[in-house]
């Protein structure tokens, strides 16, 4: 009699602890779902804003533009340069040639003293693969998104 006790009282400790951790893996489900723990992906404009943030840069919450761009195949001079840019900061647009991407483009609020500057953010399926921190002012500049 004792042994059968001893028995049901292990196999129950276990049922718990299996209930228990069904319970934690369905709540780590949700939160995951309902986008609480980030995964790096960009989905959204606020997911773009949060990139910026993360890269130093205070920028307005509303974009002045989203466009959908393509990456050409081959790269003139111009998309060397500009790729040129980027992997200075970390990204290479090759990867992601003859693909389409979108541009999400912010004013950024806390270059130095200078405004009317933008943050320009390529994104490919859900991945940064690219941008640049720009004046589009007669005396602008283009730099990679770290600011160098």
């Amino acid at each position: 009699m004792k042994r059968m006790f001893i028995s049901g009282v292990l196999s129950g400790k276990k049922f718990i602890a299996l209930v228990l951790s069904a319970i934690v893996v369905v709540l780590l489900l949700r939160i995951v779902g309902a986008g609480l723990v980030g995964d790096g992906k960009i989905r959204s404009e606020r997911d773009v804003v949060k990139f910026l943030v993360d890269k130093g840069w205070e920028v307005n919450e509303e974009p002045t533009e989203v466009k959908t761009v393509e990456i050409p195949k081959n790269f003139s001079d111009v998309y060397e340069n500009y790729n040129n840019i980027q992997k200075k900061s970390g990204y290479d647009l090759s990867r992601h040639k003859a693909r389409t991407a979108v541009r999400y483009t912010f004013e950024v609020t806390n270059f130095t003293d200078k405004t009317g500057v933008f943050a320009n953010v390529l994104v490919v399926d859900g991945e940064v693969a690219g941008g640049d921190i720009c004046s589009y002012a007669m005396d602008g500049f283009m730099v990679g998104l770290d600011g160098k």
